[in-house]
């Protein structure tokens, strides 16, 4: 393969390239906007993002030929997809193809754990101290905590930043640790295709809106994940309501204080008021991001006496009341950090090099039969020594033919292996005019 050349020892760099993407994020009434977008691919809801942007405007459907499916096949790997039952999976013989439908999307999750509960015999959730549930009612403190739970060691990974970073933090013992036990926790997760490797340091601000007047507005202003009260005016204003967990993309929020002082702003945050009934809830931040139904908790839970986190104390139904909080809405802003590993290549066609073509156009018509002349038997390979080449230097005169010069075209780029395996072809809009004594260097950029 002549037409091969190796790149040289400065022709190849390897560098990570480190971008920071800004989202702002606007949730309201049941819906979520992302960088104030409507509409992201006729698959892709309004909330979300697609990961790999695959089948975003046609049919997702596995039945669809004209879509693109993810596929394993069954082996001794058990390698499968969230989608498909242990049942299905075992019931599968080995070799048959399993697969996935496209796109793939996240979105900002949220999710309200109750406080009201003592640590660690609380976890029955007995109002009363009564021996048993009250009828009726369901025991979710276990599935409402094991994301807390599971963060315990990601929290205490922080405390070399603050104090407030510990975990057995409690109300009744200590008041200015965060009650993560013992209080209401509002946790709030950002899947990392929004930010990449990490949520950078101080750039995490949240806003608290009601009937479009900015309430209060929190900022990890300190860099150490402390998310501080800075609106003038707010009762909460300068003290820490939450804190971030860069690396994993949460955000946890346990100020329960109001933010204002007036009684009469009321919103349905627990998904069981509606306009003009039930809006008894004053706002504070364990209520942001609380823009769709049954975003405050979980059906069958009760509160404990005392504890206003359910209507009058009464059973929670979320499935039977469900409102938006109907004047709050919520904008949360942050940058990430993404490290892109790039490799650049320069291809380098030197002078007097490269100018011969493979292409059999390069051949003159008038020696079109020349491989009829080509002489060959077991022991020889022999081609005509002379065969015209097509003359493709372009005259300023008409029905005038210009001097012969070898000049190429080069419309690709094509990278191989150290075994010449083909391993991608870099494609010019416009192929560019090589002659003898021209020089050039292409310059190639591949991103992992």
């Amino acid at each position: 393969m002549p037409f091969l050349h190796e790149f040289g020892p400065d022709d190849i760099f390897q560098n990570d390239l480190e971008t920071s993407p800004t989202k702002r994020i606007t949730a309201y009434s049941g819906s979520l906007y992302i960088d104030e977008a409507r509409f992201k691919g006729l698959n892709v809801a309004t909330s979300s993002i697609s990961l790999y942007e695959l089948n975003v405007d046609r049919a997702a459907t596995l039945d669809d030929i004209n879509s693109i499916h993810a596929f394993v096949v069954k082996d001794g790997s058990n390698m499968s997809f969230n989608s498909i039952t242990t049942g299905t999976y075992s019931e599968a013989e080995y070799g048959t193809k399993l697969t996935g439908a496209y796109p793939i999307t996240a979105s900002i999750d949220r999710q309200y754990i109750y406080g009201g509960r003592t640590w660690p015999f609380g976890h029955l959730f007995r109002p009363n101290n009564a021996d048993k549930l009250p009828e009726g009612t369901t025991d979710l403190y276990f599935s409402q905590s094991k994301s807390l739970l599971s963060l315990r060691t990601s929290i205490d990974k922080y405390r070399k930043y603050s104090s407030l970073y510990t975990f057995s933090g409690s109300k009744t013992v200590d008041p200015t640790l965060p009650p993560f036990l013992t209080g209401a926790i509002n946790l709030i997760s950002i899947p990392s295709i929004f930010y990449g490797s990490t949520l950078e340091k101080g750039s995490v601000e949240l806003e608290f809106y009601y009937s479009g007047t900015l309430m209060d507005k929190c900022r990890d202003e300190r860099r150490n994940g402390e998310l501080i009260s800075g609106q003038p005016g707010a009762l909460t204003s300068g003290t820490t309501v939450g804190l971030v967990l860069y690396d994993e993309g949460f955000i946890l929020l346990y100020n329960e204080e109001p933010i204002n002082g007036d009684d009469e702003i009321l919103d349905s945050y627990s998904a069981t008021g509606s306009e003009g009934a039930g809006k008894g809830f004053r706002p504070n931040w364990t209520y942001f991001w609380s823009y769709n139904t049954g975003s405050s908790g979980s059906q069958g839970i009760e509160a404990a006496d005392g504890v206003d986190h359910a209507p009058g104390g009464a059973t929670r139904t979320d499935a039977n009341f469900g409102y938006f909080p109907s004047s709050s809405h919520f904008v949360m802003n942050f940058r990430g950090k993404n490290t892109v590993p790039t490799m650049t290549m320069f291809a380098n066609a030197p002078a007097g090099k490269l100018n011969n073509s493979l292409n059999p156009t390069w051949i003159s018509s008038s020696y079109s039969s020349w491989k009829e002349q080509i002489h060959f038997d077991s022991s020889s390979y022999i081609e005509p020594k002379e065969i015209a080449i097509k003359n493709t230097v372009e005259s300023e005169y008409c029905n005038f033919e210009d001097k012969f010069e070898k000049q190429t075209f080069i419309s690709k780029v094509a990278i191989y292996d150290e075994d010449k395996n083909l391993l991608g072809i870099a494609k010019l809009a416009t192929p560019v005019l090589k002659k003898e004594t021209d020089s050039y260097t292409f310059k190639l950029k591949l991103d992992f």
